[in-house]
């Protein structure tokens, strides 16, 4: 940060009219010295406590990544048609009318059948168009499920209508009942990580401003994505519910936990299917309900969440949504 300096007053000399004012006539700071150093220390920590921020989420961001791409194509389709399944038999979507959705990238739960139920039970469709210089995003109107494949492609390789095709806007003609939320790693307490632009975040803010209820929120995950705690800052949002595939059933891992005698248990309990979890893991039933297990390998978590095995690697734990 640059220094501010004293200037002497508009003259050119150091002396006369435009001499410095003697010590004792300038103003202190409130409290004097200790309270400007006090305030000091306070921005330094601030800024020591964004910076850790800022670096828990690019580790983190860098290892759902790496999870999502050890998921195989059988496996996406698999939890995207469970999780359609769990949406369209969901009250909350069924009553819904004005919804915005995301037209999804190969790393992210298949939204497209989500989006043909939407037209078939006669409820507006919104889909997002980004502005990438900035982190401005508008949920405009979709015309029909066809129509998706006809619109100009993004850098990310999605479709959006172009900048310059004058479409209705949500927030402009009524707002928005349901947003289905993207994100690389959701945890139980509604927070999400995205990819770092901060799109949503900046539109369910611009939501609160315009709409007199906030819309409902709902983020769709493969399990893999599902993390015990997310790194947030204050520009971060919320998400109402998350859907998933559950992983194992809480009583069986409440069992394995306490029969350990610890609060953590090393190892995934990622499992793709009913009774078959990888070696290790906890065991796996009731694939599909809200609910599930997870693990760590960044030093952020494990030292946040259990500062006494800091050093030991992974954990695991399960945990429902309420």
């Amino acid at each position: 940060m640059a220094r501010a300096e004293v200037g002497s007053g508009g003259g050119r000399g150091g002396a006369g009219r435009g001499a410095r004012e003697p010590e004792a006539a300038r103003p202190s700071p409130a409290g004097g010295p200790a309270a400007l150093r006090g305030l000091r220390a306070v921005s330094t920590l601030d800024m020591a406590a964004a910076a850790a921020v800022s670096c828990a989420k690019r580790n983190l961001r860098a290892e759902l990544k790496q999870r999502l791409r050890a998921i195989s194509a059988e496996e996406r389709l698999r939890q995207s048609r469970l999780l359609t399944q769990k949406v369209i038999a969901h009250s909350q979507y069924q009553k819904c009318k004005r919804i915005s959705i995301f037209l999804s990238m190969p790393d992210e739960i298949e939204t497209e059948e989500i989006i043909k139920d939407i037209f078939q039970r006669g409820k507006t469709c919104f889909i997002p168009r980004y502005r990438f210089q900035s982190n401005h995003m508008d949920m405009v109107k979709l015309a029909s499920p066809e129509e998706i494949s006809s619109l100009p492609k993004t850098s990310w390789n999605i479709h959006q209508p172009g900048e310059d095709e004058d479409r209705e806007e949500a927030l402009s003609t009524g707002g928005l009942d349901l947003i289905f939320m993207p994100g690389l790693g959701f945890d139980k307490q509604g927070n999400r990580l995205g990819r770092g632009r901060g799109y949503y975040d900046a539109y369910l803010k611009r939501c609160v401003q315009h709409q007199h209820s906030k819309p409902y929120t709902l983020a769709l995950a493969f399990s893999e994505q599902i993390c015990l705690q997310v790194p947030m800052d204050e520009n971060d949002m919320k998400f109402k519910l998350n859907i998933y595939e559950k992983l194992c059933s809480d009583s069986e891992c409440e069992r394995k936990v306490k029969s350990s005698g610890e609060d953590t248990v090393s190892l995934s309990p990622v499992c793709h299917g009913p009774g078959q979890s990888r070696a290790g893991s906890l065991p796996c039933s009731s694939v599909g309900s809200l609910a599930v297990g997870t693990w760590f390998s960044t030093d952020w978590h494990t030292s946040a969440l259990y500062p006494e095995r800091a050093e030991t690697g992974a954990f695991a734990a399960c945990f429902s949504l309420p």
